[in-house]
């Protein structure tokens, strides 16, 4: 009826829980531990009574499953060798004093004997023997837990005299300082008065500001001239570094916030702003919505009649399918970017690539450039695009015409980049 490993409850308000760890080979003895807290030990019960309590309804028996544990290959080889390390000291009572070991005063003379003989305080083999029994009696219940070390998010409190903590010194730099809550609210105070409000501060310069208002005297050099040197506290041990500095100034400074202040409205939108979804994100397949934008080539057309006559720089329109990044259009042209120049563009768009590059003396075939639909959404500036005139193709191809807020080049970026 019992296995190792299998669960019995018992019935109550609440319920106790009990995992089957050993069953004498006489079937006559019942070894089972309380899962509900890590420090219980295994108790010994007579197979015939527990058989009885089940039969009555009064216990209910679960398949159980044997604990994982991980293997060598899956963990550090330091992991292992601890692992066996502390297995040695309770080899000999799982291996050679079962049930001894399920019987408390039994289990405290075996307890003292493996201490002094591998050198390990009573409390030391009793946690090795508890995470063994609790690990469902298996050598892998005893590979340490490091992971679960430390107090992650809690801050510790330290103070000036206290052993120095973090990373030690490079041979021949001071020691370093501990930062106390006194240092970080000094900290805090010179990056408010510099690089929250001085938009070409740094943050390094805020440092060297903090530095020289609360931890250094001004002083004079060799030659007279005046100069900062650390205060007497901090002339031997050194000043706080700057990772220092920077560490606790971004857990106790708002950095988004300060961010906002040291910028405008519009630049911090277009730079900084948490970016929450993309321009593919926005379309659902191909010609759902097409980019336009135009700019002022970087050269210089001659005259055909007279080659050293200049006569300006040339207009490039690009259109640009959103969800493929295919450019779905261009237009090159002498004037300024306008509506009737934007409309050429759409309108090569919506042209056959394959006649377009004949009229240049280029061969293709019109899957090497497919592009001749019009689309469903054009997103443009609020300059040719906003345009009165774009009513007329709002109501003879059905296009849905937006436009991107001044100064919002990020709004079209995909068009945007291949400038």
């Amino acid at each position: 009826m019992f296995l190792q490993h299998d669960t019995i409850s018992i019935l109550g308000e609440p319920p106790v829980h009990k995992r089957v760890l050993w069953v004498s080979g006489d079937r006559t003895l019942l070894a089972v531990l309380d899962v509900g807290e890590p420090g219980n030990w295994p108790e010994v019960l007579d197979l015939r009574e527990a058989s009885e309590l089940v039969r009555s309804g009064a216990w209910a028996v679960a398949l159980g499953e044997r604990p994982w544990h991980p293997t060598d290959s899956e963990m550090p080889r330091e992991h292992a060798d601890k692992r066996d390390e502390d297995f040695a000291v309770i080899r000999d009572m799982v291996e050679n004093h079962v049930p001894e070991i399920f019987h408390k005063m039994r289990r405290s003379k075996l307890v003292g004997e493996a201490a002094g003989l591998h050198g390990r305080s009573l409390p030391t083999v009793k946690k090795h023997l508890l995470r063994y029994f609790h690990g469902g009696m298996a050598k892998g219940a005893l590979v340490p837990l490091w992971g679960r070390c430390g107090a992650p998010g809690a801050e510790r409190e330290v103070r000036e005299d206290s052993p120095k903590r973090g990373r030690p010194a490079a041979p021949g730099h001071p020691a370093g300082i501990n930062i106390t809550e006194e240092h970080r609210r000094l900290f805090v105070q010179a990056t408010s008065l510099t690089y929250a409000r001085n938009r070409k501060a740094s943050l390094s310069d805020a440092y060297r500001i903090c530095m020289r208002l609360y931890f250094m005297e001004e002083a004079e050099d060799g030659r007279g001239r005046p100069s900062h040197v650390p205060l007497a506290a901090y002339a031997e041990s050194g000043l706080p570094r700057f990772e220092q500095f920077s560490y606790w100034v971004q857990k106790g400074v708002d950095m988004t916030a300060a961010t906002r202040r040291r910028m405008t409205p519009r630049v911090y939108e277009m730079r900084n702003r948490a970016l929450l979804g993309t321009s593919t994100a926005e379309t659902w397949g191909p010609c759902t919505r097409f980019q336009i934008d135009a700019t002022v080539l970087d050269v210089y057309v001659r005259s055909r009649k007279d080659r050293n006559q200049l006569i300006g720089r040339p207009t490039l329109y690009v259109v640009i399918d959103v969800f493929s990044r295919l450019i779905a259009g261009i237009y090159v042209g002498l004037e300024s970017p306008s509506w009737v120049a934007a409309m050429m563009a759409l309108a090569n768009a919506a042209a056959p690539k394959a006649e377009f590059c004949k009229g240049f003396g280029i061969d293709i075939e019109e899957h090497e450039w497919p592009a001749r639909h019009v689309p469903a959404i054009v997103l443009g500036d609020r300059g040719e695009i906003e345009s009165a005139k774009i009513d007329n193709v709002l109501a003879t191809f059905n296009i849905a015409v937006e436009n991107a807020a001044a100064y919002r080049a990020d709004w079209k970026g995909v068009v945007e980049r291949r400038f």
